[in-house]
């Protein structure tokens, strides 16, 4: 099978996301309250695109269903 046509499942990608982020952070050596911050403000910025991501996604969805329905109507 070809690699590229491979996608790794997301529990393996998530796992090695993690061990990622622990390994980084040991090898920071910073202390771990100015983790704590850098982990708050990633957090902050995650949390800030997945409701773009969201209010996009439900406005596309919302256009499709009008469209939708403007079609359904327009054939009766």
């Amino acid at each position: 099978m070809d690699k590229k046509n491979i996608n790794k499942p997301i529990l393996l990608r998530r796992e090695e996301f993690t061990n990622n982020i622990i390994r980084l952070i040991n090898d920071s050596e910073l202390p771990v309250f100015i983790v704590e911050y850098i982990l708050k403000d990633i957090l902050t910025e995650v949390h800030s695109v997945t409701q773009q991501q969201f209010e996009s996604e439900k406005a596309t969805y919302e256009k499709q269903i009008n469209e939708l329905s403007k079609e359904s109507e327009l054939s009766k």
